[in-house]
């Protein structure tokens, strides 16, 4: 028995280290101290880290609270009558010291106190009636919750508990991967199980992989931590790629927080009404928008009038995540739970009309083009980009249950998107598929073969390129297709371009322009324009190329916006480098890079920048040049299109200038560190070139703080892609000053990432030229 007036605390020290959640910790401990916010719920999914983040919060109210602290757990509580019992126990209080509420609030009276509730989503309204009552009669006391469900008490503060971010998937070095924080997490767990495993060479991808899969959330890297005691990163990532996550091998705690199905069931439990909203959610694969949930999910049973309240209550429950800084909210299911719910999808038997109208939605939504063009628009790339995953995936649905309709609807967008966004071998991969998958429809596979046709020529397969194209003639050419058969043959011709064959390229144009429509203003003429302009260019005649890519030009601005403009204003811009002009090359070079910004054409860009590189060496500006002919070349291998055999010669001549104007070492440290450009990067250095005004992130980059000599060593160490264990070594100081040498940089700098650092760097030398 506790006497009233003894001191008793249940928030014993918690066990483990804390990892990637100091910003967490520091958010609440600064709500804690505002009179006006004495109550904190920590709201996230089952297995966030919220009850590790609330003991960690009591430890450091230690000092300031000695004794008065106590941690209520109610998980095992299996009715709200219970709640108020439980917290009395816990606070030391039994039936002699009356009605629990009054019992409570009179034992922390008006002294300082702290009380975590702990897994309080099944008891959430007994909950908020005891904190309601504490708040109001205890004016000293905090309070933490931890809760899958908001409490809704005035004056309640609710810090969303994510999961911990996860590596790039261009990041597999180990000595970048340490400073990510679900990697350490998994490492430092790994550790406590096998306390000679390390993060190395030999399984940093796969660690990496593991927490991508998992998609950083704390109790599922712990649960497959726990496996390294006999299998081996790798071994781990293959068995989640069926498995999704791994059980826990830690006896003891709660049955719901033992294993991740539990746990997302132990949710689902507590949601019965929107139920079905939440299974017909598991179609969707990666976000959605309200407007995409209401034409997949409503229907005869399901009004769309109910599915805001639905997705309102998922969200509550943490299982469904929702973005709201965008023009529409975004929502999501992570990982495992959305695996739960498509089983109850399953055993609803409702999967094949849910999925089926997920099909048709997406297919709709790929086809739209803005204002009834025939191409898309920069706002229909960044619609499809924004809803590829589900396009992707109602694409292969739709292959394999044969819905030629949807999939070529659903072709029409995406294909056109990985050739705008130089997503081509991801294209090749996913065409590859499909074809395979749709079986017996000759038409149609013809019609992906012809994509692949398109998408091996763009990345320097010209044999593939043409064997594709007379596998798929075999069935147009009986068909008398005439749209396929042009395509065809203009694939042929930029094939024979590509090697600077000028003689076969304009016979297969000429065939091409045999069966275009004879309407003087068809949008097919200027794409004949341009690949006619472009053998003109290859033979020298800068006269004739000039005035095709010109009429090309103005006949692509009569039918609106279209990306193919990029790859127009580029080639001009090279015939007036050619004819001497170099102030209209340089307005036209940058009217195609920003063309191709807009659209984020990757692929039409590259083209344009190498142009533009040999422009500035001509105009004395080497370093530039250097930074953009880099960049250039880096976009060209994430593509994976190399320069065409009959461009080549010119742009190794440009790099070779280069490299002699500045000598080898300092071209070779430029070259490397203008990898990370993006391609506005490039168009900044490029206006910077000329005297204009520098962009607002160049300004407010030069405005902040400048480095010290040993931050602008680290910076260009950073700007050479080092890890802060090499850039230790290095400049012989410890792994720890070199991250609070990065740390201050990006403070300086008012930079977010690394990137940005090496972005700095280049423009500064470039600024110093």
């Amino acid at each position: 028995m506790v006497e009233e007036d003894e001191p008793f605390t249940s928030l014993d020290t918690p066990l483990g280290s804390l990892i990637g959640r100091e910003a967490d910790v520091e958010s609440v401990m600064e709500r804690l101290t505002d009179p006006g916010t004495r109550l904190v719920t920590l709201w996230g999914p089952g297995g966030a880290g919220k009850t590790r983040l609330a003991r960690e919060i009591g430890q450091r109210l230690a000092d300031d609270l000695l004794d008065r602290r106590w941690f209520v757990d109610l998980g095992a509580v299996s009715g709200a009558e219970a709640v108020a019992l439980v917290a009395c126990r816990t606070i030391g209080l039994d039936d002699r010291h009356g009605p629990p509420h009054a019992a409570i609030t009179r034992r922390l009276g008006n002294a300082p106190s702290f009380v975590v509730f702990d897994n309080c989503e099944h008891v959430v309204e007994a909950v908020a009636k005891l904190a309601a009552d504490i708040l109001r009669a205890c004016p000293q006391a905090m309070i933490v919750a931890t809760s899958r469900v908001r409490l809704r008490v005035r004056g309640e503060c609710v810090l969303r508990v994510a999961s911990l971010p996860v590596p790039d998937t261009d990041v597999t070095d180990a000595g970048r991967l340490e400073t990510v924080a679900s990697v350490a997490l998994f490492v430092h767990h790994a550790q406590q199980t096998q306390a000679a495993f390390r993060l190395d060479e030999t399984n940093a991808a796969a660690i990496a992989t593991i927490c991508r899969r998992l998609e950083g959330l704390p109790l599922a890297l712990e649960f497959a931590a726990a496996h390294v005691v006999s299998l081996t990163p790798a071994e781990i990532e293959e068995l989640l790629q069926t498995t999704k996550a791994l059980p826990g091998r830690h006896r003891g705690g709660h049955h719901h927080q033992r294993t991740m199905e539990a746990t997302v069931e132990w949710s689902h439990r507590l949601l019965e009404p929107a139920a079905q909203v939440y299974r017909r959610c598991s179609v969707f694969v990666g976000s959605f928008t309200f407007a995409s949930c209401r034409g997949v999910c409503a229907d005869d049973e399901l009004a769309a009038e109910q599915l805001s309240a639905a997705l309102a209550d998922l969200v509550d429950h943490s299982l469904i995540e929702v973005t709201t800084s965008g023009a529409s909210s975004r929502y999501r299911l992570p990982g495992v739970v959305r695996q739960h719910a498509g089983m109850l999808l399953d055993r609803a038997g409702e999967r094949p009309n849910i999925a089926a109208a997920h099909r048709v939605h997406f297919a709709a939504l790929a086809a739209a083009r803005d204002d009834g063009a025939r191409h898309m628009s920069p706002l229909d790339v960044r619609r499809v980009t924004q809803e590829h995953e589900n396009c992707l995936a109602a694409a292969h649905n739709a292959a394999v249950t044969r819905d030629a309709r949807s999939l070529l609807a659903l072709l029409g967008g995406l294909a056109e998107v990985w050739r705008i966004r130089g997503m081509l071998r991801f294209g090749v991969r996913e065409l590859e598929l499909l074809r395979t998958a749709i079986g017996d429809l000759p038409a149609l596979r013809s019609g992906i073969t012809g994509l692949l046709a398109d998408f091996d020529q763009k990345l320097g397969d010209g044999a593939s390129a043409e064997r594709r194209v007379r596998e798929a003639f075999e069935v147009f050419e009986p068909l008398g297709s005439v749209w396929h058969l042009r395509i065809g043959h203009a694939i042929l011709a930029e094939v024979a371009l590509d090697r600077g064959d000028l003689a076969t390229a304009r016979r297969e144009l000429d065939r091409t322009f045999a069966l275009f429509d004879t309407d003087d203003g068809s949008i097919d003429r200027a794409f004949w324009c341009t690949r006619r302009g472009e053998v003109e260019l290859l033979a020298g005649d800068l006269t004739a190329a000039g005035h095709l890519f010109d009429e090309a030009r103005r006949r692509f601005a009569a039918h609106g916006r279209i990306w193919y403009l990029s790859l127009v204003l580029g080639r001009l811009g090279r015939v007036a480098r050619a004819q001497g002009d170099m102030e209209s090359a340089f307005e036209l070079l940058l009217g195609s890079l920003r063309e191709a910004l807009d659209y984020g054409a990757v692929a039409e860009a590259v083209a344009p920048m190498e142009d533009l590189a040999g422009l500035l060496l001509e105009r004395g500006l080497p370093l530039r040049a250097a930074a953009v002919m880099g960049a250039a070349d880096a976009f060209r291998e994430r593509i994976g299109a190399p320069v065409p055999s009959a461009r080549g010669g010119a742009v190794s001549a440009d790099a070779q200038r280069i490299k002699a104007s500045l000598g080898a070492r300092r071209f070779g440290q430029i070259w490397a560190r203008s990898r990370q450009l993006n391609l506005t990067d490039v168009i900044d250095l490029a206006i910077g070139s000329v005297g204009s005004e520098p962009s607002a992130a160049t300004s407010a980059a030069e405005s902040h703080a400048p480095l010290t000599r040993r931050e602008h060593e680290v910076a260009v160490l950073v700007a050479e892609g080092l890890s802060n264990r090499q850039i230790g070594s290095r400049l012989s100081i410890s792994v720890g000053t070199a991250r609070i040498h990065v740390e201050r940089i990006l403070a300086k700098l008012g930079a977010t990432s690394r990137v940005q650092i090496a972005t700095w760097v280049l423009r500064e030398e470039a600024s110093a030229q």
